[in-house]
């Protein structure tokens, strides 16, 4: 995202990385607060140098629909909701604080060319080829392995 300023021509304040377009912006009490196209929401304090910092208020699944839930226990009173999805993303939620601790991907999306799904197959919404759409996840404790089904088969 770029930031300009406009006096009879637009110069250049600041640049920041985000991880997809912004959908939405609003600045309040010093305050930048973005919605992003990955479902995402930043924030991050105002600044003219555009130095500050983003935080990651929060996140969820973004293009299709959320297909794999599953619940881990992790021990000492702790679990862990663990959801997949059409957008080729895993998150690993806390359940007490509500917020995603990890995130992961259902298949490698540098190579994934966009393919029609098999006759069959689980319908979609989504805009990812059918190897980057999760159907289904599966944690074994005993083995300590997450196991992920996708929508080629």
């Amino acid at each position: 995202m770029t930031v300009y300023k406009f006096n009879g021509a637009l110069q250049t304040l600041w640049k920041i990385q985000l991880e997809g377009a912004p959908r939405s912006i609003d600045l309040y009490d010093g305050t930048i607060l973005l919605g992003l196209k990955t479902g995402s929401i930043v924030e991050m304090p105002f600044s003219n140098n555009g130095k500050a910092k983003l935080n990651r208020v929060m996140t969820s699944h973004c293009d299709g629909e959320v297909w794999g839930l599953d619940v881990i226990e992790i021990g000492k009173g702790q679990s862990r909701v663990i959801t997949s999805a059409d957008d080729n993303r895993l998150l690993a939620y806390d359940v007490k604080s509500k917020f995603a601790l990890a995130e992961g991907q259902v298949h490698d999306s540098t190579n994934a060319k966009k393919t029609k799904a098999k006759r069959g197959g689980a319908s979609t919404m989504a805009s990812t080829p059918p190897q980057c759409q999760s159907r289904a996840v599966a944690w074994s404790s005993r083995l300590g392995h997450l196991a992920v089904a996708n929508n080629k088969g």
